[in-house]
């Protein structure tokens, strides 16, 4: 049997449309590799079964599946105004904290006169004045119906909000507790962000993959440092789009996916992919270029959020995505960023990728620890299809939003020799493989005498 060749991964968000076991075992069945759990919608009480819906459903189908578990972070939204709602008028000057009140009123301290703020998506903006004893004196530059529990933004300001609210942190404490594979921060503005949820995290345990959500424009300013302390990246358009000019994401996106790929850290691509089939049975057409540039431009992962979280067509939405991924990977250009570091690692992998690409081989066979070699070898983008064995399943779920790599667990026992039977045979067995093929293995640190930092060709002798 050949190997899927589905290296982009799908990142689906569970909501009121995919929560049954049914629907979460289906849309594995679809072609989902992870889902987003998104906790400024869940209670921290839930998400323990949450996450345990898809593990059975995983299991059931011996799927490697991954569970992000993503955190709502300072959210500011419009508080609750009179009837519901107030009409911005034009030239308009209401005070931001007293006509407007929002849900964090520390941050009126940190804004400053020619501050823009941006409400419902940036569809209403007001210009700051000053400062008055009751709030903010603005502006209206753009007016219309301003309802209650609208999103404020502030492009301009660096809010000195905490980066966890008492929610984040108790949600964060959950998502330890059920052994997520990834939670994400949202609002992410610093890399001092990063390294205070590593340090709650680890007050409860094992701290699962930190993603930080690149939305605001200080951390387009910082990307680099907050690259540096990540354990990967999402490009969460819906509000970068909003505080920054949209104009600028499609290029910002190119540069952040390069970025990760040079660093080998996972990326995944969000926001309004597949918008339409919220409503509708087929996305635009716009919505389906969208997701191929995503795959051209490298990204790990593409993620649904409302398309399977409260849409009507949730598995329609997550077999389209499979659908333009293999399209686009037919017509993918070559991508190989070079390595920002010099490592036996690094050179392991680059070998690996030489000699599989010289030899045609039928695969590339990993055998990783912590998953980090497989990663390497997926940074190269070969053109051949990657097996990462690995010895258990927290690490078989990390991988499996990673671009190309296919996660198998096999027993690694006390020795290498032990380890190499048992894998052929299992990769055998589920035909992955097959005896006559030639595969390139290799292997990172590992805990076995005489298996570290090897490679090996297994090969047909030839005639």
């Amino acid at each position: 049997m050949l190997i899927q060749r589905q290296e982009t991964k799908i990142l689906a968000t569970l909501g009121p449309a995919s929560f049954s076991p049914e629907m979460i075992r289906a849309l594995i069945l679809k072609g989902t590799d992870g889902f987003r759990i998104n906790m400024s919608h869940e209670k921290a009480g839930d998400l323990a079964a949450r996450v345990q819906a898809v593990r059975s459903a995983a299991a059931q189908e011996n799927a490697a599946v991954a569970v992000v578990v993503d955190l709502g972070g300072p959210k500011i939204r419009v508080g609750t105004l009179p009837n519901g709602q107030i009409n911005l008028v034009d030239g308009g000057q209401p005070i931001l904290g007293a006509d407007i009140p929002v849900s964090h009123p520390e941050i009126l301290t940190d804004i400053r006169p020619g501050h823009r703020i941006l409400m419902d998506d940036g569809k209403l903006e007001l210009e700051v004045l000053g400062v008055v004893p009751n709030g903010v004196k603005t502006r209206v530059r753009v007016g219309g119906l301003l309802l209650q529990g609208k999103g404020v933004n502030l492009p301009d300001t660096e809010l000195r909000l905490p980066a966890l609210t008492d929610k984040d942190i108790e949600d964060l404490a959950a998502a330890v507790r059920a052994e997520a594979d990834y939670v994400s921060l949202s609002f992410v503005q610093r890399p001092g962000d990063l390294l205070l949820a590593r340090r709650e995290a680890e007050r409860h345990g094992r701290c699962p993959l930190l993603i930080a959500k690149i939305e605001k424009p200080q951390a387009v300013d910082r990307f680099e440092e907050i690259l540096k302390v990540s354990d990967g990246v999402m490009v969460a358009r819906g509000d970068l789009g909003v505080e920054v000019s949209p104009a600028r994401v499609p290029v910002l996106q190119k540069h952040f996916i390069s970025r990760c790929n040079a660093q080998g850290k996972t990326v995944i691509t969000a926001t309004q992919m597949l918008e339409s089939m919220i409503q509708n049975p087929r996305p635009t057409r716009a919505e389906a270029s969208d997701v191929a540039n995503a795959v051209w431009d490298g990204t790990d992962a593409v993620m649904l959020s409302g398309e399977t979280a409260i849409g009507r067509y949730p598995l329609e939405c997550v077999g389209m995505m499979r659908d333009i991924i293999a399209e686009a990977e037919k017509a993918a250009p070559h991508r190989r960023e070079p390595f920002p570091d010099a490592t036996r690692v690094h050179a392991l992998a680059s070998a690996a990728v030489d000699a599989a690409e010289e030899l045609h081989a039928r695969a590339i066979v990993i055998i990783t620890l912590s998953g980090f070699t497989a990663q390497m070898v997926a940074q190269r983008r070969p053109s051949v299809p990657l097996i990462a064995v690995v010895p258990e399943l927290r690490i078989r779920n990390r991988l499996a939003l990673v671009w190309g790599i296919l996660p198998v667990i096999v027993p690694w026992g006390d020795n290498s020799d032990g380890l190499l039977a048992g894998m052929e045979k299992i990769l055998v067995a589920s035909g992955y493989i097959q005896l006559k093929d030639t595969i390139i293995i290799i292997s990172g640190s590992t805990r076995l005498r005489g298996a570290d930092y090897i490679m090996k060709i297994q090969a047909p002798s030839e005639p």
